[in-house]
């Protein structure tokens, strides 16, 4: 059994502990009887680095599991590798096969021959003897080790002299748990060695050590040592696709800036770059930041919005410079008539990003990463937007390089005009024709959402995110099944896997490995998943071969091998399960009843829905049968000789399952001794029956008469959840043909009500990947709000009003709009990534609305006699260029990011296509319906002000 216990976040991990481990040891009488002691663990953070693979054509299995052994203690040796672990290798165990007739005939049995175990291998002091020599420690050292040893441990001396060795009456075998287990790579015999490093250790600095071991290192003959999997690598191709990505958009930004501005000051822009992301590190690393995919994917995104503070600042600089004023007092003036907006506007795109540091669950805690970075790199965008950009552009003079020159002069006409020639106009427009603009922009806003609701764009909560380097596929077959059955049906499985990969071209499986006996555990954030053994279970695992030696995706040739698979006699579920941090698009509830028989059947019903639908598939459940069992019950006769059930059933456990006698650590292993019936005494029922059981008078009865046998069947786990009874169904779905909105409406609004009339007091909470969704969602529901309230006091107290910060709040809704219409024109389906993109990008355009808000202050405050719409046209003009400049060169450093299509890290990019698709349209927004909205507000709150002809 176990027992799962989740904390909310913040928690002392250390101090929670503690008091579950006082709680668990005030029960009484726990654990029970026959139980092995409590483990009370709380799950550190691991990673996976890299798993070995020790292979042989002609070893036994006591040869690989000793050289993987030898290879483990190696590895553990190094300074930085703190855990190895072996997969796919039976533990050790010495096993006591005592003969029955033998125990009859000296009149032993089972738990009298462990006694005797017990008492003879033991090392024990008997504590100092003082002497003339000194003191002297007197110690008994008889502990055994090895099943030699132990066969010589005396059972009973015989009244005549003779006496009974325990090799005697039984035999031992120094081998390997009875459970069957079958591991193989392309047909060779194999056990994994696994290499995890825990949080805080760097796995690049773990995998060189290893590698430089292991170049020396040498296994015996007739074996083959190789890399499996390397994650460290596996994490490097996408991080070099990222920062290529980041390289170029770093590139297309200074381009952008050189041509729009002057080369000077385009130039020490652009170097801002650079300084704030390597400034960064100095507060990235006492924040426990790593370089890992989600990092580089933030410095991507932040590459066009760092700079956007500097633009601000430098065409402020600029426009005083080209009125005439001196560079220095330009560059003076016009740093420090920015800086409030400025510097509010960072805090504000801070802010917003900031909402994504405390999200919960896997993919919350990726992109939290992404809100600590960006803080960390505006902040020192700031120090240079303010101390070093001024002091740079201040020269006197610009430069001009032919043909440069004139390719800027070009580029810069251009620009302007098309700010004279459009912008002002439509500017203008805006200011003489409010309404029409408003309406405009909310049909524009009518059309985002009806899109949304009408299910074109489609919500899905996560996208397919599958592993690169592996494709696992889990089967279980119905209970009772043979280890021959589980065989037969994973050869069929790597025969379909061979043809997959024929047809899908023959380049994406580089091995495959087998294991029958168990499923292959998976990487989760806590290391390896457990390894639960059964004879009706298989693993097959396919290494692929990485991009672009690999023709086709991951998710196209899962689909392809589940086609050609076809029907597996007797199979009950086939899973194909990810690592932690990668996922398919699935949904996850847990029902709950206070009946079992209730909740039985309604779990039954809402399968059975699921496996009907259409775009389901992977359909998992917490209601797997479990093995058939024989229920024993005593007899009138055997409660008459005096037996009672606990006599009768530690008779029957100590003969078929075995009576542990010892438990020792030798090699690094755990081994058990463990003394039971021989195996082929316990292989049928017959055997059950044909049992001799003692009686408490000493005298031996027949088992049928003493009890009897019932053949039954029931679950093989039973789930609580807050202490109700509970089932968890999860699922996967195809995303080109459905969505969680749209399953989330069938599941929980029809069919759940539905149930819920069927079986009254039916409730059901989210599991798996939908309640992180909702987990997240509401967290959101939180922090948003108090985000945009904490946002409009820092304008207001900056802006000095209540109103002007209102102004800025219509550029939301069609950020918001310009998200959706995006979306929907790249063929990209809402996420939760796009709502954390979303989230960010208010922020950023926020950032742009202070600096035309604070300029129409401005103006208005200089000369408050000056018309409305002529102080809005002219702070409309004057920021034009600044809007418009930090928009283009946010868009031109993303899209690089927004076109890579690295399998790991499409389905990140929703948050780039929000920022994109919110930037455009609220851009737009901002010089336009912004002063349609100001132009019909000041109006009428100020009809009687003095006007004047401007």
């Amino acid at each position: 059994g176990e027992v799962t216990i989740e904390f909310m976040q913040w928690q002392d991990m250390t101090a929670r502990l503690e008091e579950v481990r006082t709680a668990i040891e005030g029960i009484e009488d726990f654990p029970p009887l026959g139980a092995d002691e409590v483990e009370i663990v709380k799950h550190e953070v691991m990673r996976g680095v890299m798993s070995l693979v020790i292979t042989s054509d002609t070893s036994t299995e006591d040869e690989l599991r000793l050289a993987a052994d030898e290879l483990r203690q190696e590895l553990l040796l190094l300074p930085r590798v703190a855990f190895v672990d072996l997969l796919g290798a039976r533990e050790r165990e010495i096993r006591i096969a005592l003969d029955e007739t033998r125990l009859r005939r000296h009149q032993l049995n089972i738990g009298e021959v462990v006694s005797r175990i017990r008492s003879s291998s033991v090392n024990l002091s008997g504590g100092p003897l003082g002497t003339d020599s000194g003191t002297t420690v007197i110690s008994t050292l008889e502990k055994h080790y090895t099943a030699k040893e132990f066969a010589d441990i005396v059972v009973m001396a015989k009244h005549d002299g003779s006496i009974v060795r325990l090799g005697d009456i039984g035999t031992l075998q120094d081998g390997f748990a009875e459970d069957p287990l079958l591991n193989i790579v392309d047909g060779a015999s194999a056990v994994f060695v696994e290499i995890s490093s825990p949080s805080g250790i760097n796995p690049q600095r773990v995998r060189e050590e290893v590698e430089a071991r292991l170049t020396t290192y040498e296994l015996p003959p007739g074996m083959k040592l190789d890399t499996w999997l390397d994650r460290v690598v596996a994490v490097k191709k996408p991080l070099t696709a990222v920062a290529g990505s980041a390289i170029t958009g770093i590139a297309l930004v200074f381009i952008t800036l050189i041509l729009l501005l002057d080369l000077r000051i385009g130039s020490w822009v652009a170097i801002g770059i650079p300084t704030a992301i390597i400034g960064s590190f100095i507060l990235l690393v006492p924040l426990g930041q790593t370089l890992h995919i989600m990092s580089v994917i933030g410095f991507a995104i932040v590459v066009g919005i760092v700079v956007d503070d500097a633009i601000v600042v430098a065409e402020n600089i600029a426009r005083y410079r080209d009125s005439g004023m001196p560079a220095q007092q330009a560059s003076i003036k016009g740093a420090r008539e920015v800086m409030a907006p400025v510097v509010v506007g960072v805090l504000t795109t801070v802010l917003m990003f900031a909402i994504l540091i405390p999200l919960d669950g896997a993919l919350g805690q990726m992109f939290s990463t992404i809100g600590i970075l960006v803080f960390a790199v505006l902040m020192f965008s700031l120090l240079d937007a303010f101390f070093l950009l001024p002091a740079h552009v201040s020269g006197s003079g610009q430069l001009a390089l032919w043909p440069l020159s004139q390719l800027q002069s070009t580029t810069k006409k251009g620009f302007d005009g098309f700010i004279e020639t459009k912008m002002a106009p439509a500017i203008k427009f805006s200011i003489e024709r409010p309404i029409t603009i408003i309406l405009v922009f909310a049909v524009i806003a009518a059309i985002a959402v009806a899109l949304f609701m009408s299910d074109v764009l489609r919500f899905n909560s996560t996208g397919n995110r599958l592993d690169e380097q592996q494709l696992q596929l889990d089967l279980t077959l119905n209970p009772g099944s043979t280890f021959e059955d589980s065989l037969e049906a994973a050869e069929q499985i790597v025969e379909a896997a061979r043809e997959a990969n024929l047809i899908t071209g023959g380049t994406a499986v580089n091995s495959i490995n087998t294991i029958v006996g168990q499923h292959r555990p998976m990487e989760t954030t806590t290391g390896l998943s457990e390894a639960k053994p059964g004879t009706n279970l298989a693993s097959v695992q396919l290494r692929l071969n990485t991009l672009p030696d690999r023709e086709v995706s991951v998710a196209e040739l899962r689909n392809v091998w589940l086609e050609s698979i076809g029907s597996i006699r007797g199979a009950e579920e086939i899973t194909f399960p990810q690592p932690t941090g990668y996922s398919s698009a699935g949904i996850g509830l847990v029902l709950q009843h206070p009946d079992d028989e209730q909740l039985l059947a309604a779990a039954s019903e809402l399968k059975q829905r699921l496996t009907e639908h259409e775009p389901i598939y992977e359909i998992r459940d917490t209601l797997e049968q479990g093995m058939l069992r024989y229920e024993v019950h005593l007899t009138d006769l055997g409660i008459a000789s005096g037996l009672t059930s606990a006599l009768l059933a530690i008779q029957l456990r100590n003969r078929f399952f075995g009576l542990e006698a010892q438990r020792f650590i030798r090699n690094q292993d755990e081994l058990k001794v463990m003394a039971s019936y021989p195996f082929e005494r316990r292989l049928r029922q017959a055997d059950l029956r044909d049992e001799r059981i003692n009686l408490p008078n000493g005298r031996l009865a027949a088992f049928t008469d003493v009890a009897t046998v019932r053949e039954t069947q029931d679950l093989a786990q039973r789930q609580r959840v807050n202490g109700l009874p509970s089932v968890s169904i999860t699922s996967n779905f195809n995303v080109s043909a459905t969505s969680t909105r749209e399953l989330g409406g069938l599941i929980l609004g029809k069919w759940f009500s539905e149930l819920q009339q069927t079986y009254p007091g039916l409730r059901f909470l989210p599991d798996g990947t939908t309640r992180d969704t909702r987990k997240i969602l509401n967290m959101l529901s939180i922090t948003f709000p108090a985000a945009i309230l904490l946002m409009f006091g820092l304008i207001a107290i900056q802006l000095r009003s209540i109103l002007l910060p209102l102004y800025m709040m219509v550029a939301i809704p069609m950020t918001i709009a310009g998200v959706f219409c995006l979306h929907v024109l790249l063929g990209y389906d809402f996420s939760l990534t796009s709502i954390f993109g979303t989230v960010a990008v208010t922020g950023i355009v926020v950032n742009d609305g202070l600096v035309f808000l604070d300029m129409y202050n401005r103006i208005r405050r200089d000369d408050p006699t000056m018309r409305v719409e002529a102080a809005i046209l002219q702070a409309a003009r004057i920021r034009a260029r600044p809007i418009l400049l930090t928009t283009i060169t946010t868009i031109v450093g993303l899209l690089p990011l927004l076109y890579n299509r690295a399998e790991s890290v499409e389905p990140f990019l929703n948050i780039v296509v929000s920022l994109v698709g919110g930037l455009s349209l609220a851009g737009i927004s901002l010089l336009t319906l912004m002063p349609a909205v100001m132009v019909l507000i000041e109006r009428w709150i100020a009809p009687s002000l003095p006007q004047t002809s401007n």
